[in-house]
């Protein structure tokens, strides 16, 4: 019973205690302990950031990725409410910081040698007496590479952050090729923590690289603080587009060539561009838009796709598609342009050729390949003038007015005015026909033009552009682009297609653009110039356009080449030698040549085959497919000879004693000096070529210390003519080096002596006066020469 007694007394005064010990908690140490609560005990619903995806090019070549760097910081703020708390709390941190100093400081002098250890310790103290929560001990970021060599040293190793320290990331987008097609591929715009895209494929494609964010909360477990990962964040998926790196760099360095040329010669330039497309899939190769600023060109806007604008006789072609396609225009179709001037209705149209009298008569094609307006206007004007509404509607039918749904920030799609669709305050005037047939009243972006152009090279099969090929994770493809056919047909008539392609390859060869054509590969295309329409009137600035594609009996690539510059201004002149340096310069990157065709089967000259390393000689031997005969020791043994019988290489293999020099003739000088080294010598080689002489003769004992001189030269392993005289060189030169290393020990030994000498100096002797005066006098007289002696 007493036993029962003491256990229940125990108990209950246990509990009487906890009881004391939780009112006095709830009364007194309320406000403390609800502010740790509140600090970091458990942390919900912290972000976790997604990595965002990279931008490839068609081949797989990173165009633009996200690499983490840090920005290392020191805290050494104290978070307890309790001043006793407080006090232990920043004692406890002090002691474990200035014990760790002097290793903090050289840990980061390691890996940043830039940094005064001196200089970074009074700054980490004048943190800690600052109370600061975010004080940085490094002014910039570091990469990854360098955060990861940080934290393999001392103090930062083990458990830094409980010592206040801590690397905050951040994602940094990098651009491995610079600047190349850098407005079609973006850039970001930071806020906060987040990387939101700003412009170009950055923007338009931001939902699908920025990815899925995570969330996690920290608990603490055994003084320490963990990641609780409550849902893990989904990276973004890796954007591959059809940009071929290569072309970028040719479209964008001879585009920039060109402008600053012409900025620097003519002046007046505002911006040029460049698109190169794949005539078979539609996809877009490269794109480049320069903008001038100060005189030099940087791709700062996007005017290849959002640059709407009336665009010259680059339309033309589109005009005489329909006439051709519904059979009222033929290629040998003539019409009189006259002296290069005509109205229409009231309003006078000329041709650039006006000053020089005109063209008078021409035929379809030709109106084409000289680039007449009347020529072109007179035609459409003569067939569709009583209905300009079913003009404008065949231009629809073939593309012209297409919505290209171009994965680019602010593509403008075109504006084609028609009699039944006028905006507000527009009207439809007769001369609207004659003017839209060459390229007026009607605006395009030149992405839409040389959407045209590339289903022309394609036999009529209008390709929609494609920038985008697929979207991948982890090396796996999660969405694919196909190429689009926007029109399997652009016209009911091949011949219509036929006649087209005709007129643009005119144009190089007997028309306006004859001149700039090239000389290496065929091209077709078409010139064109618009006067720029602002302020309610013309102006002196001209858009003016290249557009075909090229070789043109089997088309690759299309292309669009537009400079908008002041009079004066043509794009034959400035436009289609861009045109042609692109084409020619793309086609000689693909250039295959097969040099099959040129291997002489029958004279097949037999190569040259050093001595010196067997083995080494038939893997080579083998690799390139010539055969051979071996002979002597076998394959264990690595040195030998090659030499030429009847036409045939015969390997030798030798043996010859380690402790005597071997005839080391022929030999290729790597593995001659590889040999010597070996076996204990100093080798000094002469010449170029393989050895053909040797200053120490084979069957020499070798000496330890010994030096050996090679003479190299070009004779081959069929003949020795020149080695006997080579040989006697390197003895000479050997023999030369001795006696200078002789004479060097004997001025050593003199200058050895000459110092103990000097050392020991005699002590000054007396000399009587009468002697002293018979040589001060002996000293003033003059000396006689030969010649005092001869007078």
């Amino acid at each position: 019973m007493p036993r029962y007694f003491v256990i229940a007394a125990v108990l209950i005064v246990c509990g009487i205690a906890i009881i004391v010990r939780a009112g006095y908690l709830i009364a007194k140490e309320k406000d403390y302990w609800m502010a740790v609560d509140s600090l970091n005990v458990k942390k919900d619903s912290i972000p976790m950031y997604p990595v965002r995806g990279d931008i490839l090019a068609d081949n797989g070549e990173v165009l633009a990725s996200s690499v983490p760097e840090y920005r290392l910081v020191m805290d050494f703020r104290s978070y307890e409410k309790d001043s006793t708390m407080l006090r232990r709390d920043k004692f406890r941190r002090y002691l474990s910081i200035m014990l760790d100093l002097d290793t903090l400081c050289r840990s980061m002098h390691a890996v940043f040698p830039d940094i005064d250890t001196l200089q970074l310790r009074e700054h980490i103290i004048k943190g800690f007496h600052k109370n600061s929560s975010t004080w940085f001990i490094y002014p910039g970021r570091v990469s990854y590479i360098q955060y990861a060599k940080l934290m393999q040293q001392p103090f930062f190793n083990e458990d830094a952050q409980r010592k206040g320290f801590r690397a905050d990331p951040f994602e940094v987008r990098k651009k491995p090729f610079g600047s190349l097609a850098g407005r079609f591929v973006g850039d970001l715009e930071i806020r906060g923590k987040k990387n939101i895209g700003r412009t170009g494929l950055e923007l338009t494609m931001d939902s699908v690289l920025r990815g899925q964010m995570g969330r996690k909360h920290k608990e603490k477990v055994l003084n320490k603080f963990v990641d609780a990962v409550d849902r893990e964040p989904v990276n973004g998926y890796n954007v591959e587009t059809t940009l071929n790196v290569t072309m970028q760099e040719i479209c964008e360095k001879t585009l920039r060539e060109h402008l600053e040329l012409y900025q620097e010669k003519e002046g007046g330039v505002e911006f040029g561009l460049c698109i190169l497309m794949e005539v078979a899939t539609g996809d877009v190769k490269a794109i480049s838009s320069l903008t001038n600023k100060d005189g030099k060109f940087y791709d700062i806007n996007d005017q290849a796709i959002t640059y709407r604008t009336e665009p010259g006789s680059v339309f033309k072609p589109m005009s005489f598609l329909i006439a051709f396609d519904e059979g009222h225009l033929h290629m040998n179709d003539l019409v009189n342009v006259g002296n290069g001037r005509k109205k229409f209705y009231g309003q006078t149209m000329t041709d650039h050729n006006v000053g020089s009298g005109g063209y008078g008569t021409l035929t379809a094609e030709m109106c084409i390949a000289n680039s007449s307006n009347i020529g072109v206007a007179t035609f459409i004007d003569r067939f569709y003038s009583s209905n300009p509404q079913h003009y404008i509607d065949k231009l629809l039918e073939i593309g012209v007015g297409e919505d290209l749904k171009v994965p680019i920030p602010n593509y403008r799609k075109p504006r084609i005015k028609a009699p039944n669709n006028l905006l507000q305050g527009e009207y439809w005037a007769k001369t609207d026909l004659p003017w839209m047939s060459y390229g007026y009243v009607t605006q395009l972006a030149p992405i839409n033009t040389l959407t045209f152009y590339n289903g022309i090279a394609n036999n009529g099969k209008l390709m929609r552009p494609r920038f985008i090929k697929a979207l991948t994770l982890n090396g796996e493809v999660v969405k694919e682009y196909e190429p689009v056919v926007l029109r399997e047909r652009m016209a009911q008539h091949d011949e219509a297609i036929r006649n087209i392609q005709q007129c643009l390859r005119s144009v190089v060869t007997k028309g306006v653009g004859v001149r700039y054509s090239s000389k290496r590969i065929h091209i077709a295309g078409k010139t064109g110039t618009a006067v720029d329409y602002s302020g309610g009137k013309r102006n002196n600035t001209r858009f003016v356009s290249f557009a075909g594609y090229f070789p043109y009996e089997s088309p690759k690539y299309s292309c669009i080449v537009c400079v908008k510059k002041t009079a004066p201004a043509a794009g034959g002149r400035h436009c289609e030698p861009i045109f042609v340096e692109i084409a020619e310069t793309v086609l000689a990157q693909e250039l295959q040549r097969n040099y099959q065709t040129a291997k002489d089967s029958t004279h097949t000259a037999t190569p040259i085959v050093a001595c010196g390393n067997m083995n080494a000689a038939s893997r080579v031997l083998n690799g390139i497919g010539i055969s051979y005969r071996e002979k002597g020791l076998p394959s264990v043994h690595e040195w030998g000879t090659a030499e030429l019988e009847n036409r045939e290489i015969v390997l030798e293999r030798t043996e010859q004693p380690e402790h005597v020099i071997p005839n080391l003739k022929g030999y290729g000088v790597r593995d001659a000096v590889f040999r010597l080294e070996r076996m204990g010598l100093k080798v000094k080689c002469i010449g170029q070529g393989h050895v053909v002489g040797q200053s120490l003769r084979p069957g020499h004992a070798i000496q330890e210390g010994e030096r050996i001189v090679l003479t190299l030269g070009h004779s081959s392993m069929r003949t020795n003519t020149a080695a006997d005289s080579l040989q006697q060189k390197a003895e000479k030169v050997a023999h030369n080096d001795s006696v200078l290393s002789s004479r060097q020990r004997n001025d050593s030994t003199n200058v050895k002596k000459a110092k103990d000498k000097r050392e020991k100096k005699p002590e000054p002797q007396k000399i009587p006066k009468k002697e002293q005066k018979q040589a001060v006098s002996s000293e003033n007289r003059p000396i006689l020469t030969n010649k005092n002696k001869r007078t």
